[in-house]
């Protein structure tokens, strides 16, 4: 079975798939793919399953080597991607692009650099990478200690990760398959640094401050450095404070949280929880972000700029819908 080593994982790789469901009772969070979007076009591509697992590289500078041919699709942050041959001269290199098959071959060695735009790169397989499910997933959570190759450790150098291939087998000279094609161009995701991100209001919306309101809508705000995959915290030189918000903070109940939650914090300022918050929370909530804005957010770097717009619950269901029923969901 073909193999691929982890030479270097760069600032962060982990191992992640659709994510763990139905363990908030556990107090676990659900973890998963950060961009959905990336994630399922390279699957799909692929012609795989799309809760096989990919691995997820935040900003590049990873390596990766193959001891036997693997066919990969690189999707999500564009990062210069190129191949070294140990044929070849060092100097010696193959462009790669993002969104497009291509083989990996013997000894050959994948390098990521800086990405472009966005934070995130999904290296997808051919096949499946051999995993051990826990709780009906592998996604890596590190907090929860659970999931990837070992109690949720993030990939280290000298991981070998086994790939079981797809049925039927490859041609026998191991090269990307014809069948395999590129996504349509107008698929390709691109990361700008201002984004719009729509937002379904909650319940609790209706609570806040017309003045709070106002301003949660009109500004632009900055994502911190402070931002991870628990939650993207979010700054504004104009930002709100608790005296507009016309509520006191002390009478909230702790609840559930969904994935996209915006909760504001004492200060007024917003955190937009993601794949691997925690299960509860006691801030109040603004809405939701909209299903389709989602893969958005996992590719937002610090000092990108959002704004929020208020979008249909019934308009954004049928988007959701579509995308479930494209991607098998």
């Amino acid at each position: 079975m073909p193999r691929l080593v982890i030479i270097s994982p760069g600032h962060l790789s982990l191992i992640q798939d659709l994510g763990r469901f139905g363990v908030a009772q556990y107090g676990l969070s659900q973890g998963g793919v950060a961009d959905l979007q990336a994630h399922c076009w390279a699957q799909k591509v692929l012609q795989n399953p799309t809760s096989n697992a990919s691995i997820e590289v935040l900003f590049g500078h990873a390596q990766f080597q193959a001891l036997e041919p693997i066919t990969i699709m690189l999707s999500g942050a564009d990062c210069y991607a190129s191949i070294t041959s140990p044929k070849s001269a060092a100097s010696s290199k193959q462009a790669i692009s993002n969104w497009r098959p291509f083989t990996l071959k013997s000894g050959e060695t994948l390098q990521l650099n800086t990405p472009r735009t966005g934070a995130r790169t999904y290296l997808s397989v051919r096949g499946e990478f051999q995993l051990a499910s826990s709780l009906g997933s592998a996604s890596t959570v590190v907090r929860n200690r659970i999931g990837g190759i070992k109690n949720g450790e993030p990939l280290r150098r000298g991981d070998i990760l086994t790939i079981n291939e797809s049925k039927p087998q490859y041609n026998a000279n191991k090269e990307a398959p014809t069948e395999l094609a590129s996504i349509p161009r107008s698929a390709i995701s691109r990361y700008p640094m201002q984004q719009r991100i729509r937002l379904i209001p909650s319940y609790q919306f209706s609570s806040f401050d017309p003045t709070m309101t106002k301003a949660l809508l009109n500004r632009w705000f900055t994502v911190s450095t402070q931002s991870d995959r628990m939650g993207i915290r979010l700054s504004s030189s104009e930002a709100p404070t608790t005296q507009h918000t016309g509520l006191n903070q002390t009478d909230i109940i702790s609840e559930g949280i969904a994935c996209g939650s915006v909760q504001i914090t004492h200060g007024g300022s917003p955190i937009i929880l993601l794949q691997d918050r925690q299960t509860l929370g006691g801030y109040r909530k603004a809405g939701v972000i909209a299903f389709r804005d989602l893969a958005k957010l996992g590719q937002l770097r610090p000092g990108a700029q959002i704004q929020f717009e208020l979008t249909n619950i019934e308009v954004e269901r049928v988007k959701q819908r579509a995308f479930y029923h494209y991607f098998s969901l």
